[in-house]
């Protein structure tokens, strides 16, 4: 089948990675470009090549036939002859062939034996076994068969599957598809597993921080190191490594704007990291500050036991002889503490890659842990807001009901006063009744008076012999707003 014409925007990338792929030709938060690098690359235009986090690519030869001519490169005579040879090569689908008898000999009286009979061959099925597939391998299938996002249940005892193991080998197979990641998280009883789109920062090529040789002019905190203030804890062997390390972390995070500190206190490069985050030195990105301290590993090697330890293993059944000794390499480690990981807290020499080359991810973890410190406190200062705003609201609305509750009980106050008015007045009219039937006299005139007492308060309790109007509503007290404010605080956004 013939190849399609690349796309505009495929030609674009082709030519920028020609040129031999100078910045500032795509977005810093762009990364489309790497997708038509991919599909460049299978095409057979490009080559993609990813070390250490470090994406590079370059242009191969069919690549640079299809930017001259415009047209992919044809095969050549020879690979033409290859594939006719190769199919000339190729067995039959059917072959025949004849079964000849021995040569025989003619004796009277004996019937000669027949003559052979041209059969075809038994035919060999040859079926390419296909290679078993890997638990991590498996995995991916069922995730994207799932749609992306699959629900696992942990099971426990004998024989149950290791799924953390599983994620880990399907993480590092190298069967997901270009540009996919798999990530996890524990939910109740068992396992989410999505694959999804890398973040961005997994996929930006990072630059090469430059580690100096010798230390001209060391920073003021490679100068305090290096007089062992704090100590290093590392063998003098590789404390001059460590230093110039030390010299390019901080010349480049300062270079990014961040603010380098030495680590405060006696000791600090022999304090634990869970004792003392700060390390040997800190730097603070966006608010988030970030310790470092320097490690050595070390090599097991066999232990030779000296005379003493064997006459005492010989004469003390408890006296065991260690089989191997610690000593100190030349490895060295750096650990980032502080904020949250991205990639990872520690960085190790290895044999292909040296503390050096991972120097551009480490700082991008600096980078990475500050952005997060500064979106979380984004998030958490939105989140104050909003729940000022709430509260205000609450306030409100806690004015606008105590207002409502009191105009209320004013009503409801008024009406009992207005019924006891009412049966009141018509008790004082049976009273009047009564005291107009009585003789004129000095009972009469007593009960004349507390009539008059009478008619006066029963007129002063109802409501309906006063003005009418709006009752004017008191100032509330915090304590008054608290039962209309529904769980939140009357001082302040608190609560809820």
């Amino acid at each position: 089948m013939a190849k399609k014409p690349l796309t505009e925007r495929q030609l674009e990338v082709l030519r920028w990675i020609a040129k031999g792929c100078p910045a500032g030709a795509w977005d810093e938060n762009d990364f489309a470009y790497k997708i038509s690098a991919q599909a460049l690359q299978n095409r057979g235009l490009v080559k993609i090549a990813r070390r250490a986090g470090v994406w590079s690519v370059e242009v191969t030869a069919p690549g640079r036939h299809y930017l001259e001519h415009g047209t992919y490169l044809a095969h050549t005579a020879r690979q033409e002859h290859s594939v006719r040879h190769t199919r000339a090569k190729a067995p039959a689908a059917t072959s025949v062939t004849a079964q000849s008898a021995p040569p025989q000999t003619l004796t009277p009286g004996k019937p000669t034996a027949p003559e052979a009979v041209a059969r075809p061959s038994p035919r060999r099925r040859t079926t390419a076994k296909q290679p078993r597939k890997t638990l991590g391998e498996q995995l991916i299938d069922d995730v994207l068969a799932a749609g992306g996002s699959l629900v696992i249940k942990q099971e426990y005892g004998a024989g149950a599957p290791n799924w953390t193991a599983r994620i880990r080998s399907a993480q590092q197979c190298g069967k997901l598809p270009e540009g996919k990641e798999m990530v996890y998280r524990w939910r109740a009883g068992g396992y989410e597993i999505t694959i999804q789109d890398m973040p961005a920062w997994k996929l930006a090529v990072l630059n090469p921080i430059a580690v100096p040789e010798r230390l001209h002019r060391p920073h003021a905190i490679v100068a305090t190191l290096r007089d062992g203030e704090p100590a290093l804890g590392l063998s003098k062997s590789v404390q001059p490594r460590a230093l110039r390390l030390v010299q390019a972390i901080v010349t480049e995070a300062e270079h990014r704007g961040h603010t380098v500190r030495l680590a405060r206190g006696e000791h600090a490069g022999h304090r634990s990291r869970r004792s003392d985050a700060e390390g040997l030195f800190t730097v603070t990105a966006q608010g988030q500050s970030c310790g470092f301290c320097l490690g050595q590993e070390r090599d097991m090697i066999e232990h030779v036991p000296t005379a003493k330890e064997l006459d005492d293993a010989e004469r003390y059944s408890w006296v065991k002889v260690s089989k191997y000794d610690y000593a100190p390499s030349d490895r060295l480690t750096i650990t980032l503490n502080g904020g949250i990981t991205h990639r990872r807290s520690v960085w190790k020499d290895t044999a292909d890659h040296p503390l050096e080359d991972q120097l551009p991810q480490i700082l991008q973890e600096v980078d990475l842990r500050g952005q997060a410190a500064e979106r979380k406190r984004a998030e958490e200062e939105e989140q104050a807001r909003l729940k000022r705003r709430q509260w205000e609201a609450a306030i409100r609305q806690a004015h606008h009901d105590y207002a409502e509750a009191f105009r209320i009980r004013v009503l409801e106050q008024q009406q009992k006063a207005w019924q006891q008015a009412t049966q009141l007045s018509t008790y004082l009219t049976a009273v009047n009744e009564r005291i107009e039937a009585m003789p004129q006299g000095t009972e009469r005139t007593e009960a004349e008076a507390w009539l008059s007492w009478a008619t006066h308060h029963a007129r002063s309790l109802d409501p309906l012999t006063r003005p009418l109007r709006m009752p004017e509503v008191p100032d509330p007290r915090p304590s008054d707003l608290e039962p209309f404010l529904h769980g939140w605080s009357p001082y302040g956004p608190h609560g809820r």
